[in-house]
């Protein structure tokens, strides 16, 4: 035996015309063994005019004589684009051919079986053979991949570059160690990126031949979108028989737009044909269509039925500021649980469609479109929101009519007016005709905004003003037979409207406190108190129209209840005093880079809340309390409560009757419980996770002072 470093120099300077050498063993305890030689015979000479790179982890072995190499222990040998890997690697150079093969270890079991890669293309087999001169190879029980395909045989024969013969081949597009579908044929051609032939072909599922043609067949290897045959995927159902999934034709149409035509069959479930169109034009609009129907059954003792399913995408810009996108997905009852075989599929409760349309005017004005659908595939239950709206954004009308200086310059309008209808139909099945709701209305939002200055305060009056056109609206009565509520919906043009009226006053206060400590160069308090008084009508009369009344037999106390589903009405006068109370709280740090102080904050605190003076009762609303801490971009802390000042008792419900905890009018303080008591407590701790990891640098603001 020679030792591998002595073995590639024997072979690079007595047998091979030395031009370079690669890079040498660089210590002796190495577990590879590599060398690097290159032959400057030509290939007609018998020799390899290419350079060969080789190593091995147990031992190479170099006869001079016979001009042979032998590599054992995870051998590879790398020569142009061409890769081979096996346990054991014998090299001829005076023939310019390998044989690579497997061992067999104590167990029986054979080890380092053989790769062989050749641009892309891989080959596995018990026993490799290849010729660097003819560049053809022979593999024995092998088996190789070509776009996305899979053939093995008991003998793949390279004859060219290209093609290759493969004995008792089967071909196949599964992917399992055993495949469970494939077709075989005692003779079969492959020609890489073009064709394969087989003749006969048998097709096999578990092994089993379903059917055979006694003519020979081409299956396409073109690259690229082409027409063609699609295979199908074989599934065994206990319910359905043997199901053959997928088989159909693919039809490259036109640079934009393809097509799949596909079907579903089952030997005892019917069948299911599907269809998808896809569709590109550059950046204009793309999309697919897909259509699908199906006469089906989940077993031998159900009856066929027959459903259909519509499914469509699609995108289009007309113009910058034109667009539609449309998502529609409709189906009918039971054709997911009767087609799918997919898990999610068959427990999918609902399809939604979404379908839009924008558009932005030359003068900023806006107008859309948009209709939502919502169907329940378990019960058949059905909701349709049809919307239309058009904004007219802000704008100051009376900017020329004032001095610059004059805050009646900047009083701003703008309007929104939507136009929906919505529809609902309730079922506890597909049987079931159901309970249907309706609801058209047209809303009005006008809006003015006027923010006016007097030294350091901000003054904001607010006026505010909402109209709905209803076109039905509800009646509720109490039946004398059975004391039930009964509701009746009628036709016709209702107005609903409501306004308020008031005004914001707020203001900023600075606290600043310079320890010059650990590095803080300064502590600031920032405080932006606010006042606002707000006052609204109470529009809950019968002779507003937006509110009816009854007298509940359970509580005999009188109930009012809305007429429309979102009514605008206000239900009491309000006039009521709010308050708000922004903290903030910031140190300034020394920059390492430009010893300049940025503000680091570090909590914001935000006290709010109301008394309404009209209130015959319960003046005083519940206090919300936010609390943020922003110290690291990494980690958010959010915590927010709402404290009442009232003590809670058990109540009865005058509508229902039904007893449950509510408020009475009674402080906490006169009950001795305490000033307050928290109704609603919430806490949120969260991180963000990017590809750069996790960011822990403290937030900076900017510094307004």
């Amino acid at each position: 035996m020679i030792h591998a470093w002595l073995a590639a120099a024997l072979l690079i300077v007595l047998i091979l015309p030395v031009r370079g050498l690669g890079t040498p063993l660089a210590d002796s305890s190495q577990t590879n063994l590599t060398a690097r030689a290159e032959d400057g015979r030509s290939a007609s000479a018998g020799g390899m005019d290419t350079i060969v790179v080789f190593n091995a982890k147990d031992s190479i072995h170099f006869s001079v004589s016979k001009r042979r190499m032998r590599l054992r222990g995870d051998a590879v040998v790398t020569f142009r684009t061409q890769k081979l890997e096996s346990e054991v690697i014998t090299m001829d150079f005076e023939r310019s051919t390998m044989r690579a093969e497997g061992v067999r270890d104590s167990t029986g079991a054979t080890t380092g079986i053989p790769l062989f890669t050749d641009a892309g293309e891989n080959y596995a087999g018990g026993v490799i053979e290849y010729n660097f001169t003819t560049k053809r190879g022979r593999v024995e029980f092998g088996e190789t991949d070509m776009d996305g395909a899979y053939y093995y045989g008991s003998k793949i024969k390279r004859v060219s570059e290209s093609t290759i013969y493969v004995e008792d081949g089967c071909l196949t597009t599964c992917d399992a160690p055993h495949a469970h579908f494939y077709f075989k044929s005692p003779q079969m051609k492959a020609v890489m990126g073009d064709k394969v032939f087989m003749d006969p072909l048998v097709w096999y599922v578990e092994d089993i031949p379903v059917f055979a043609l006694p003519i020979g067949l081409y299956f396409s290897l073109e690259r690229g979108r082409r027409s063609g045959l699609i295979m199908p995927t074989p599934v065994v159902s206990g319910s359905r028989g043997l199901a053959l999934l997928g088989v159909g034709y693919y039809v490259a149409i036109s640079d934009y737009v393809d097509s799949k035509i596909t079907a579903d069959l089952f030997s005892v479930g019917g069948i299911a044909l599907r269809s998808r169109t896809e569709y590109k034009l550059t950046d204009r609009f793309s999309g697919f269509l897909a259509l699908d129907a199906a006469y089906t059954r989940t077993s031998a003792d159900n009856p066929f039925q027959r459903t259909f399913s519509v499914v469509l995408n699609h995108n289009q810009q007309m113009r910058p500021n034109e667009s539609i996108t449309a998502s529609v997905d409709y189906k009918t009852e039971g054709f997911l649980s009767n087609t799918s075989f997919n898990v999610a599929d068959r427990i999918r409760q609902n399809a939604v469609t979404n379908v839009s349309y924008q558009r932005t005017l030359y003068n900023s004005h806006g107008i859309s479109a948009s209709f939502v659908m919502n169907q329940n595939l378990v019960d058949g239950s059905l909701s349709q929101d049809p919307v239309i709206s058009y904004v007219v954004p802000q704008f100051t009308p009376f900017k020329s009519l004032f001095p610059a200086n004059s805050w009646l310059g900047d009083i701003a309008l703008s309007f929104a007016t939507n136009a929906r209808y919505g529809y609902a139909l309730t079922r506890t099945s597909f049987s079931d005709p159901g309970v249907t709701r309706e609801n058209g209305v047209i809303e009005h939002r006008p809006s003015i905004t006027v923010t006016p200055k007097l030294g350091p305060l901000t003054i904001a009056p607010t006026l505010s003003y909402s109209e709905n056109w209803n076109f039905q609206q509800y009646t509720e009565r109490v039946d004398p037979t059975d004391s039930s509520i009964v509701r009746s919906r009628s036709q016709g043009f209702f107005r609903d409207y409501t306004y308020s009226a008031g005004v914001n006053i707020s203001t900023f206060l600075y606290g600043m406190l310079k320890p010059d400590i650990l590095g803080i160069k300064a502590f600031r308090h920032t405080l932006q108190p606010t006042i606002s008084v707000r006052y609204q009508p109470d529009q809950s009369t019968v002779e507003g129209g937006s509110y009816g009344r009854y007298v509940s037999p359970v509580s005999g106390q009188t109930i009012t209840y809305a007429r429309f589903n979102n009514v605008l009405a206000s239900r009491q006068e309000q006039l009521a005093l709010g308050y708000s109370l922004l903290n903030r709280f910031a140190i300034k740090m020394a920059d390492d880079d430009t010893s300049e102080a940025k503000p680091i904050e570090l909590l914001t605190v935000d006290v709010s809340g109301n008394y309404n003076f009209a209130a015959d009762s319960l003046g005083l609303s519940p206090i919300s309390v936010g609390v943020r801490a922003p110290v690291l971009q990494g980690i958010t802390f959010t915590f927010n409560t709402t404290l009442t000042p009232y003590a809670s008792a058990l109540i009865a419900d005058p509508r229902t009757g039904a007893i449950g905890w509510g408020s009475v009018n009674r402080t906490l303080a006169a009950s001795g419980g305490g000033l307050v008591r928290a109704t609603s407590v919430n806490l949120q701790l969260g991180t963000t996770f990017t590809s750069s990891g996790v960011s822990f640098a403290p937030t900076t603001t900017s510094d307004t002072t």
